[in-house]
């Protein structure tokens, strides 16, 4: 199997999975509650990247202020 096809094997996954929710929400709005779960999901998600990621860096003694300025910027 060459590098390519696996690319498009692990690539079609997630297109998969986009596809079969998009088709799943067309048909079935998705309610308060579940809408609260993903957000809370992603929002874990969120703080998990920004704590393996982004706070070592801060922690060996680069500049927090490109950090500071992204997440402000981001937030508006």
């Amino acid at each position: 199997m060459s590098a390519v096809s696996k690319v498009l094997v692990y690539a079609a996954l997630p297109a998969a999975a986009v596809l079969m929710g998009g088709i799943v929400a067309s048909v079935r709005a998705p309610g308060p509650k579940f809408r609260s779960v993903v957000q809370h999901f992603t929002s874990g998600l969120l703080f998990a990247v920004v704590g393996t990621e982004l706070l070592p860096m801060l922690c060996i003694g680069v500049s927090p202020w490109p950090t500071l300025w992204g997440f402000l910027s981001a937030s508006r």
